[in-house]
C-alpha cells in the first residue's frame, strides 16, 4: 500500500504518530535497537497500545523513523541539488548531506543494528549497498 492509499489520520493520530516516531528516534539514539518498545511508548507519553496500533512491529517503526530522517535530512538536499546548476555542486550537496547524516545518526554499532533490522527490505535496498 502507498502513501496515497492509506487513509489521511485524524489530527490527534497523525501527532500521536509524530509523537511515537520522534520519542523512538530519541531512545534509538540513547540505548540502540535493542530497547523495548514500552520504553518507546513511556518517552512519546503514550500506551503501548497506542504504539502497537500504529506500529505492530519495531522493524516498521525503525522504517519509519529512517523515513522521517530521510525527508529531514536527505530529501532536502536532493531538492537543492536538482536546483544546481553546476552538477560537481550539485552531488556535492547530497554527498555533504548524506555523509553529515551518517556520522551523526548511525555510526558504529548503531548503524550495523540498523541495517540488520532492516535488510532483506526492498524499499532499503539502495540504503544498505
Amino acid at each position: 500500500m502507498t502513501d496515497a492509499d492509506q487513509p489521511k489520520l485524524r489530527a490527534d493520530a497523525a501527532r500521536n504518530v509524530r509523537r511515537i516516531v520522534d520519542a523512538a528516534h530519541a531512545v534509538f539514539r540513547r540505548g540502540g535497537l535493542n530497547v523495548p518498545m514500552e520504553e518507546i511508548a513511556a518517552e512519546a507519553g503514550l500506551g503501548i497500545a497506542t504504539l502497537y496500533r500504529r506500529f505492530p512491529s519495531k522493524e516498521e517503526l525503525v522504517k519509519a523513523v529512517l523515513d522521517q530522517e530521510f525527508n529531514d535530512v536527505i530529501a532536502p538536499a536532493l531538492e537543492r541539488a536538482q536546483r544546481e546548476k553546476d552538477p560537481r555542486k550539485a552531488v556535492g550537496l547530497v554527498m555533504e548531506a548524506g555523509l553529515s547524516f551518517a556520522s551523526q545518526e548511525h555510526s558504529g554499532s548503531g548503524r550495523d543494528r540498523t541495517a540488520a533490522s532492516i535488510a532483506g527490505d526492498r524499499s532499503f535496498s539502495g540504503v544498505l549497498s
